[in-house]
């Protein structure tokens, strides 16, 4: 059985404990990253601590962002300057530059976390880079201009998608001399998403969106679309999602009744779409004219229902976005600066730890 003694020694404890909880707040862990391409800059956005934490400077004209499995690292890679910016997730600062082929459009990281994928554009290559050091350990050359990269689920499979022929170009990650068939779309092939399937992945093209299956070589439409620009798939909520670039929208559905798929309006064009840890929002950068600093907003919609809850003033032109949900560890959260309610709970804590020292002294006394 607890003692009175005890019993008031816990009780001083657990308060000043409530406080600190409640000042504290929840750990922080969603994080998007945004690659602005006429600013040079990454805005990290964490929507439970306030909007945009950071800007980072990277490379000439990043494209398109990725992040490792382990939310350690951040990729983008920079069209103007032919290279990768290495950024750190904790320091939130970047910390290496990799070179690669001629003006590289898209960047995906394999499910290791070991290598990188590139597509370089003018160079008609796809680039294979160790993801620690940044050597070049394998190149694809392909006939017409990559600019869309998706791999399968399990990594195995890298569907290249051409801007120029409409073809999609299916490389053996394990063997990279094997090479599947490939299968024409239409011009323009995007970078996609994998789906729950390894042999199936989403890929969106200037005709709608297409679920392509390697292990029957055929190409089904999801959806219909005006130049698609990218696509997204969430596994947890079969959700997914197009970005309409030319109809300024998004395609959302369920990959598993797509005919019930709905659109959401926005603000501008979209080059790229994500959803968060669950399926439950969508996010989109809009994108302006090419070339414009003006610092452009990313727009954060409720899946389900296509509300708009909220917009978060980026850099100019933003592209890409990467989401990745990573432990408090690896995230550095802001320390909370009090409010004059908050000073007022930790001083009426401090009180009540206080009166209880007291009242356990004296009853020392008159024992």
């Amino acid at each position: 059985m607890m003692t009175r003694t005890k019993q008031t020694k816990y009780l001083s404890a657990m308060t000043v404990s409530a406080v600190l909880t409640m000042v504290a707040g929840p750990a922080l862990a969603q994080t998007f990253y945004v690659s602005n391409s006429s600013t040079d800059t990454v805005s990290v956005i964490r929507p439970n601590d306030g909007g945009v934490i950071a800007t980072i400077p990277v490379g000439d004209n990043p494209q398109s962002v990725a992040v490792s499995p382990d939310g350690l690292r951040v990729y983008t890679a920079n069209a103007n300057d032919n290279t990768i910016s290495v950024i750190d997730a904790a320091s939130l600062q970047t910390i290496a530059t990799y070179f690669t082929a001629a003006r590289p459009y898209n960047i995906v990281v394999s499910p290791d976390g070991t290598r990188l994928y590139v597509a370089n554009y003018t160079a008609q290559s796809v680039s294979v880079l160790n993801a620690q050091t940044g050597d070049i350990t394998f190149t694809f050359n392909i006939d017409s201009n990559p600019i869309g990269l998706t791999l399968s689920r399990d990594g195995d499979k890298l569907f290249i998608g051409s801007y120029d022929s409409g073809l999609v170009y299916v490389q053996n990650t394990v063997n990279p001399t094997d090479l599947y068939p490939s299968l024409g779309l239409a011009s323009y092939v995007y970078p996609g998403a994998a789906t729950g399937n390894n042999d199936q992945v989403l890929l969106p093209s200037s005709v709608g969106l297409h679920l392509y299956d390697t292990s029957t070589l055929t190409a089904q439409l999801v959806t219909g679309g005006s130049t698609l620009h990218g696509a997204a798939y969430n596994a947890q909520s079969d959700y997914f999602a197009a970005a309409d670039y030319n109809g300024e929208k998004l395609l959302v559905g369920h990959l598993a009744t797509p005919q019930d798929r709905f659109e959401i309006a926005l603000n501008g064009k979209p080059n790229f779409v994500a959803f968060n840890q669950d399926g439950s929002e969508v996010w989109a950068p809009y994108f302006g004219t090419y070339g414009d600093t003006t610092p452009m907003k990313v727009g954060r919609f409720q899946t389900s229902t296509g509300v708009l809850l909220g917009e978060y003033t980026v850099g100019g032109n933003p592209s890409g976005i990467a989401f990745h949900n990573s432990s408090p560890a690896t995230i550095p959260v802001p320390t909370p600066i009090p409010t004059l309610t908050e000073w007022a709970m930790i001083l009426l804590g401090v009180v009540l730890a206080g009166f209880a020292a007291l009242t356990l002294q004296r009853r020392r006394q008159n024992a």
